[in-house]
C-alpha cells in the first residue's frame, strides 16, 4: 500500500475509536473501536464519576492494533479528539520514555485518575462560590476547572507541589505522551498545571517514537473536542443540524455571527461552543442519553441476581428492543428521564407519571423512556427553535440511534417538521483525520 493517510483517535467516554482516511480524496480507508471498561469506583461515592487513563491508553493500542500494519505504515499526521469538560493530571517523566517499543505498549507513570464530564460532585451551592467565568460560557460540574477546586478546598493534599506538573483533558495527555511535550507554566493555584491554549489545526508537536508502524517525526495536531470532531463529520451545509444520542446527547448547529452574552447564564439550556474558523455551534447538551437506558439495564440485571439468578446484558436490551417494537404508540406513561440532571437544571431528578395496572410491562416501561430522551431533547432545542434558525434537515447520528429502532422512531417522530437523514458515518474520529488531512494539505 503506497498512499499518504491522516489518523483520527476518539476517546470516548465508554470506547475508543480509530479512523484511517486518505489523505488525496478524503475517503474512509479503515476504522476499528474498542471498549475502554476504564471505569473505577470513586471515593466519595456515586456523585463521583472517574476513569483509569491507563486503560483508556490500553484501548488505543489495541484499537490501533487492529489497523493493518501496511495502513498504519502510511500515516502522515495525527489528530486526536474525545470527551470534553474532564480532567486529569500527570507528572513530567524525565529522561523516562512513555512508550517501549519492546513491550509494544505504554509505560507511563505519576498520573492521576480522569475526572470526567459526568463527575456529579460540585453542587450548585459550591459552583456559585466560584469566581464569575470572564465568559459566556458558565461553569458547571464536571468541568475540569471547577473539579480542580473542589479538590483544592476539599483534598488540598490531591494538589501538594510537586505531586503533579500537567492538568488537561485525557486528549491533552494523550498527545503530551505522543510528542514527548515538558512544557509549563508558573502561575497561582492550579492555573500552572493547564495546558496552553491552541488554535485549532496547530501542530503540538512531532510523534517521539515510532508507533506500531507509524512513523516517528509525523505532525500531531493539538487535541480537539468530541463534539466539534463529530460536528465536523457531519455537516454538509448550514441548514443542517445534528441529533446526536450516544452516551448524552446534544442538538447542535453552526453559527456565524450569534448573539453572545455578556456574562455566563447557565439556567439556558442552549448555550455557544466555540467552532473551527472562529465560529461557534448553537448546542443544547444534555447530560442523558444512551447512560439512561444503560443504568436501565444494569437495574434489571441486578435485580434479577438479587433473585439468585443471572441474565445476559444482550439479551436483557434485545428483549427490550422487541418488547417495546411491539407496542402502540402511546403508552400512557410519561418518563422525564433525568436521572443524571441537566447542566441548566442540576438539581432536577428523573421521575415517571401516569403509571397504571396496563402499563407496567417492560415494552411500555422502555418505549416510553425512549420517548422520554428524545422529548427532553425537544425541550432543551425544539424543532421550532431550528426552523426560526434557518435549519431544515436533522442528521440524527450516534450508537443509541443506530442500534435501537425506537429512538429512531421517536426523532422522526418528535422532530417531524424538519427533513431527517441518519448518518451512520457521523463521529468524531472521523471528524478529527478529516480535519487534520486538510490542514496537512496547507
Amino acid at each position: 500500500m503506497d498512499e499518504d493517510l491522516s489518523l483520527g483517535i476518539d476517546l470516548g467516554t465508554t470506547s475508543v475509536k480509530v479512523c484511517l482516511y486518505r489523505i488525496k480524496d478524503e475517503t474512509l480507508v479503515s476504522s476499528n473501536l474498542k471498549p475502554t471498561e476504564s471505569t473505577i469506583q470513586s471515593d466519595i461515592g456515586p456523585s463521583g464519576s472517574e476513569q483509569d487513563p491507563s486503560l483508556i491508553l490500553k484501548a488505543v493500542q489495541e484499537c490501533l492494533t487492529g489497523v493493518p500494519l501496511e495502513q498504519r505504515r502510511c500515516v502522515k499526521c495525527i489528530a486526536v479528539t474525545g470527551q470534553m469538560h474532564g480532567v486529569m493530571l500527570w507528572k513530567k517523566q524525565l529522561g523516562n520514555p512513555c512508550f517501549s517499543n519492546d513491550t509494544d505498549g505504554f509505560s507511563v507513570q505519576g498520573y492521576s485518575q480522569l475526572f470526567t464530564w459526568q463527575d456529579q460532585r460540585c453542587s450548585p451551592g459550591f459552583l456559585s462560590t466560584l469566581p464569575e467565568p470572564d465568559s459566556h460560557f458558565p461553569v458547571n460540574t464536571g468541568h475540569g476547572c471547577a473539579t480542580l477546586f473542589w479538590l483544592t478546598k476539599h483534598k488540598p493534599e490531591f494538589l501538594v507541589d510537586g505531586k503533579y506538573t500537567h492538568a488537561g483533558t485525557v486528549m491533552d495527555y494523550l498527545v503530551w505522551i505522543l510528542c514527548g511535550l515538558e512544557r509549563l507554566r508558573d502561575a497561582d493555584f492550579a492555573v500552572h498545571l493547564l495546558p496552553d491554549v491552541a488554535e485549532p489545526g496547530h501542530i503540538a508537536g512531532k510523534l517521539n517514537f515510532d508507533w506500531l508502524g507509524i512513523s516517528a517525526g509525523i505532525p500531531v495536531f493539538a487535541a480537539l473536542g468530541d463534539l466539534q470532531s463529530y460536528v465536523y463529520s457531519a455537516l454538509d451545509n448550514p441548514t443542517d443540524a445534528v441529533l446526536n444520542l450516544s452516551t448524552s446527547s446534544q442538538v447542535v448547529f453552526a453559527v456565524k455571527d450569534p448573539k453572545i452574552p455578556d456574562k455566563p447564564d447557565s439556567s439556558q439550556p442552549v448555550q455557544f461552543f466555540p467552532y473551527f474558523g472562529r465560529n461557534y455551534l448553537a448546542v443544547a447538551a444534555s447530560l442523558n442519553g444512551g447512560n439512561v437506558l444503560s443504568q436501565f439495564v444494569d437495574m434489571l440485571a441486578n435485580w434479577t441476581k438479587d433473585f439468585g439468578s443471572s441474565v445476559n446484558k444482550d439479551n436483557v436490551w434485545a428483549t427490550l428492543i422487541q418488547k417495546a417494537l411491539e407496542k402502540s404508540s402511546d403508552t400512557g406513561l410519561t418518563v422525564v428521564p433525568t436521572l443524571f440532571g441537566e447542566r441548566h437544571l442540576p438539581l432536577q431528578t428523573a421521575s415517571v407519571m401516569g403509571i397504571t395496572c396496563d402499563n407496567l410491562d417492560l415494552g411500555s416501561v422502555f418505549k416510553s423512556m425512549c420517548n422520554g430522551l428524545v422529548a427532553n431533547l425537544c425541550n432543551m432545542m425544539s424543532p421550532s427553535y431550528l426552523k426560526q434558525n434557518g435549519i431544515t434537515r436533522l442528521i440524527g447520528t450516534g450508537s443509541v440511534i443506530s442500534r435501537n429502532p425506537i429512538v429512531k422512531q421517536e426523532v422522526e417522530m418528535q422532530y417531524g417538521i424538519l427533513d431527517i437523514i441518519f448518518g451512520e458515518s457521523c463521529d468524531s474520529a472521523a471528524g478529527a483525520a478529516i480535519y487534520a488531512l486538510r490542514n496537512y494539505n496547507k
